[in-house]
């Protein structure tokens, strides 16, 4: 009897037939899906292992290096691949395809100025679907670049690997710095004390509420008049589109997304960023 059996029906015994054969059913299917998987892991592993970065390390590349960086998760992956694909806050378009594929060709293309963050790669059942369906699209951009930073540097991930060793590192980004914060009208987003309170001065420039991606050439070329000494972007999938375009400029643009909502759902208690609602009420 193999290791799995012999799981199955100690499960079925503690826990009577019924929800033991449910549950039975259901790691059944767990271990089918992780085994189909276990090809494209590898590919994943042989391809990135020697391109991303770890979580300290991104910060420290963008520290060191004076680097912009802008984030691809699964949301702009999928946005990419899938037409019909929408986030609440972001409406799909074959324009907005297009300029997130750019943005990753010119961010290869100018490796020196600009880093492009990958998702960490999870095991967990949500992650292999993710990746099932986006792996194809992120293998062909990912080809392109000889380096790439981790993404969830401002996700819950970083904290909870790093607690306040990310705290420090992120806050060495922008000591006694000038910054612009760029992020939608009404957003929850906020700067957080613990993390942005070693900035010299700040200031605000609004984007739309929702589906900001139109506006990402105003802000542009708004920003490239007012040339800040840092930009701080918090903005979706626009924000990554905005962060290579001014790196274009010699502006550093720095796309943090839910920076301040992961640090406090980690250390303080709060919502998952995701759970807390995308405009103030």
């Amino acid at each position: 009897m193999s290791e799995l059996e012999t799981m199955m029906r100690s499960i079925e015994r503690s826990t009577g037939a019924a929800v033991g054969s449910a549950i039975r059913q259901g790691q059944l299917q767990d271990v089918i899906w992780r085994l189909a998987a276990m090809p494209m892991f590898e590919e994943m592993h042989n391809i990135l292992d020697d391109r991303q970065l770890g979580l300290l390390e991104t910060i420290e590349a963008i520290r060191d290096e004076r680097l912009s960086f802008a984030r691809f998760g699964d949301g702009e992956f999928m946005l990419m691949l899938k037409t019909e694909f929408n986030i609440k806050f972001q409406r799909n378009s074959p324009q907005l395809q297009s300029a997130m594929k750019n943005a990753l060709l010119t961010a290869s293309e100018n490796e020196s100025s600009i880093l492009i963050g990958y998702p960490h790669i999870f095991h967990n059942l949500h992650w292999t679907g993710v990746f099932s369906d986006v792996w194809p699209v992120m293998k062909k951009h990912a080809l392109r670049f000889s380096r790439l930073g981790n993404s969830h540097i401002s996700r819950p991930l970083a904290f909870e690997a790093l607690g306040d060793g990310v705290t420090r590192a992120w806050r060495g980004l922008w000591e006694d710095s000038r910054a612009v914060v760029v992020t939608g009208r009404g957003s929850r987003f906020d700067l957080e004390p613990a993390l942005f309170s070693n900035l010299k001065s700040v200031d605000f420039l609004y984007s739309e509420p929702a589906h900001a991606f139109t506006d990402v050439g105003r802000l542009a070329e708004e920003l490239a008049v007012l040339r800040p000494e840092k930009v701080l972007i918090s903005l979706g999938p626009a924000g990554s589109i905005l962060a290579v375009e001014l790196a274009q400029l010699g502006i550093q643009a720095l796309d943090i997304g839910h920076l301040s909502s992961s640090f406090r759902n980690v250390m303080a208690g709060g919502r998952f960023p995701e759970d807390t609602p995308h405009h103030r009420s």
